[in-house]
């Protein structure tokens, strides 16, 4: 089996791991350039068959695209540290976006962070780490999904010791393959641009 010492053999420059992925172009698309480990994080709102589809389909992916695919959640500690063995940096992208309870967010944003996190940190050479927020996390008490965001931030603060640490705060994340913005485009295709609140609150 391959690991990051292999792995580095091949791509002495740099390292990079990258967690969360919700579809295997997203795997292809991100990990063509250069070698990468990836974590899939599984949904929570899937069948096991889809699942065991979905991970035959991305370790194929990620093999072609000359990456290591690691198996697993956020809420296994194992997986988390080969995921974060011997790399240059940790760029988390893995969240939750869809949810109703406080729980069922902080499940995967703040707790999945802070396990990430002190995966990284507790590598001989801890990585830098880049975690992927949410420009709701500046609003916490907008929804559950914005204070998750808030939490995790904190959670990564509180936790990251002396590792090097940013939270990147975007307004929206699309892209090829994406199904959560999709009804938004296909709206604005058809001559509709919903523009909620105030033009001078924009």
């Amino acid at each position: 089996e391959e690991n990051a010492a292999s792995l580095r053999s091949r791509a002495p420059e740099r390292l990079i791991e990258l967690s969360g992925f919700s579809d295997v172009e997203g795997i292809c698309r991100v990990d063509a350039a250069e070698d990468r480990f990836a974590l899939v994080e599984e949904s929570l709102h899937t069948t096991p068959e889809a699942i065991e589809a979905y991970w035959k389909a991305a370790f194929v992916a990620s093999s072609q695209a000359g990456s290591i695919g690691v198996q697993g959640t956020l809420e296994n500690r194992e997986a988390l540290r080969q995921l974060t063995r011997g790399v240059d940096a940790v760029v988390h992208c893995a969240g939750a976006v869809r949810g109703v309870t406080h729980a069922q967010f902080d499940r995967v944003n703040v707790h999945g962070t802070a396990a990430l996190a002190q995966a990284a940190r507790e590598q001989t050479r801890p990585p830098r780490f880049l975690a992927l927020s949410s420009l709701a996390a500046r609003e916490p008490h907008l929804s559950a999904y914005a204070a998750s965001k808030r939490r995790a931030e904190d959670a990564l603060s509180a936790g990251a010791g002396d590792m090097d640490w940013a939270a990147f705060r975007p307004p929206a994340v699309y892209g090829p393959g994406d199904r959560e913005l999709l009804p938004l485009f296909r709206s604005m295709a058809r001559g509709w641009a919903p523009i909620p609140g105030a033009a001078e609150a924009r």
